[in-house]
């Protein structure tokens, strides 16, 4: 307890070298991060002595958290050499965020994550909070403050990407969150930074006006979810948040998109229960999601929406929040039906017959279901007005059905070089949906 203590002090009282990006240029703090990479590689190792070391690294004999960390430096400070104030924006997320909520979890308890049960959620929000507070301070050291709107710009992009930091790092996602978090901020500052300054600016009034009728309504489609068996309580929460944001973002044709995927989820889940449950491969709670399955099939599709209200490409982006939320209802009708109706279920990897409910495998019924189901989310989008008719229905449609097939393949292949949990690859199927409907909307709109 009382190395794991230190190990996290040290990783917060690090990011104190951050300053260092105000006054140093970017090819020096490159080459700086360089070296303590190679330090702690070759060298720490020998300085630090036991007490740094946890039970797995003593037998490697390297201190891999400190090493993660470094490269991880290493890697923001190269992406954002020339802007290095996200770079100390990233980092005071990692290393404020993550300890204090170690931190915070072994002191608290309190109850667990109910998607990842050895993670609290004290500890959640304490790097929610605490990510915020550091990589708001680190960012304000170091970037241009006396730009107009630059303070307003950075507390939000701030408090979206801690919290997103958060439930990435609560994640059973079989990957160190030295890695993880790092990634998918800097792919997230990649996309918010393509929002102009001027409509962010323009986008907070916008959401004090909304935010009371949209909470109102996300307040009623949450309750009503969790009384008709759809949601269990935490699935329930998390859906009024995610409910609330879209409805702040995209409005009711966005919402609109999100009910589908509900109601087309649900159905699917509830269908053929009894013999779900004889195969011993139905969901849990008699089918009711809960908050894992919710954020991670709505989180990138959330920012997605975020980005079509302030980004200067509104359209690619409301193509990809409609294909991340297609692609999400295609992977879970296509798992349902196919746990209810499948035959002769297949590996796509090996092609050999496997047994109903195996990771990663596929049917001719599952897989004709779950392409059905995108093409039904990509008709209310395009109905409600949230993207345009033609090609926004074919690139939603096409792009759900790939990602539903690459979540497949991925599964399949998992068993060898990784091991993801179930909410792990419903992230990575809705950001691949979402990534390749503004590839074919780049190819096939002029």
């Amino acid at each position: 307890m009382a190395n794991e203590t230190s190990r996290q002090i040290i990783h917060i009282a690090a990011s104190g070298f951050a300053v260092l990006l105000a006054i140093l240029p970017g090819w020096l703090c490159v080459t700086l991060a360089a070296v303590a990479v190679f330090f702690n590689l070759s060298f720490l190792p020998r300085l630090a002595g036991h007490g740094l070391f946890r039970s797995w690294e003593r037998r490697s004999g390297r201190v891999t958290g400190a090493l993660l960390y470094s490269a991880a430096v290493l890697y923001l400070v190269a992406v954002f050499y020339k802007k290095l104030a996200y770079c100390a924006l990233v980092w005071g997320i990692m290393a404020w965020g993550d300890g204090f909520a170690t931190l915070t979890g072994r002191r608290l308890g309190g109850p667990r994550l109910p998607w990842s049960r050895d993670k609290t959620l004290p500890g959640l929000l304490a790097f929610a909070l605490f990510g915020f507070v550091g990589g708001f301070l680190l960012a304000g050291i170091v970037g241009p403050a006396a730009s107009p709107g630059w303070l307003a710009r950075t507390a939000l992009l701030a408090a979206v990407l801690s919290t997103l930091a958060a439930l990435i790092e609560s994640l059973d996602c079989g990957i160190d969150d030295n890695i993880t978090v790092p990634a998918a901020l800097s792919l997230a500052i990649v996309v918010f930074s393509s929002c102009e300054a001027s409509m962010w600016a323009s986008l907070l009034p916008a959401l004090a006006r909304r935010a009371g009728p949209a909470a109102i309504a996300a307040g009623i489609a949450a309750l009503g979810a969790n009384l008709l068996g759809y949601v269990r309580l935490s699935g329930a929460i998390c859906g009024f948040v995610v409910s609330w944001a879209i409805l702040c973002f995209a409005g009711w044709p966005g919402f609109a998109v999100v009910a589908a995927v509900l109601i087309l989820a649900s159905l699917a889940t509830k269908l053929g229960l009894s013999t779900k449950e004889r195969l011993g491969v139905a969901e849990p709670h008699g089918g009711k999601r809960g908050a894992a399955s919710v954020l991670s099939n709505c989180t990138v599709g959330t920012i997605l929406a975020l980005c079509a209200q302030a980004g200067e490409a509104p359209e690619l982006f409301r193509l990809a929040f409609a294909a991340a939320f297609a692609t999400a209802a295609a992977d879970t009708v296509a798992s349902e039906v196919g746990k209810s109706y499948g035959r002769k279920p297949r590996l796509l990897v090996a092609g050999g017959r496997v047994e109903v409910g195996r990771r990663g495998a596929v049917s001719v019924q599952g897989t004709a279901a779950g392409a059905s189901a995108g093409a039904i989310v990509a008709a209310v989008a395009a109905v409600t007005g949230a993207i345009g008719v033609w090609p926004g229905v074919l690139i939603v449609s096409l792009s759900a059905f790939l990602g539903m097939m690459f979540e497949s393949l991925v599964a399949a292949r998992s068993r060898w070089w990784w091991h993801p949990g179930r909410a792990s690859l419903n992230v990575i199927n809705t950001v691949i949906g979402a990534s390749l409907a503004i590839v074919l909307a780049k190819l096939m709109i002029r």
